[in-house]
């Protein structure tokens, strides 16, 4: 089973480390978390699966974290010093 994911920053990948290339904010599918050495198996929104650092995104618990997500990106900010708060 998949997990939805987004990507925190931009990573340019090498093919022939079969590394994916993603840009911050894009969508993505976790397929393994844990490969070994901090690397998880990811597939993007045209299907494409690669090798992705585990820092480099944040599994997405709900539409909520891709609402607010969304937001920041659109305004400017980095989701890289997100604050995560639990709703109880």
């Amino acid at each position: 089973m998949t997990r939805p994911a987004r990507a925190l920053y931009s990573f340019e990948g090498k093919a022939e480390f079969r590394e994916l290339t993603v840009e911050a904010g894009d969508e993505l599918e976790v397929v393994k978390e844990d490969v070994g050495e901090g690397w998880s198996l990811v597939k993007d929104s045209t299907g494409e699966v690669g090798l992705l650092p585990q820092t480099y995104y944040t599994v997405c618990m709900s539409g909520v974290m891709k609402s607010i997500s969304l937001i920041l990106l659109n305004h400017g900010h980095s989701l890289a010093n997100r604050r995560v708060y639990t709703l109880s």
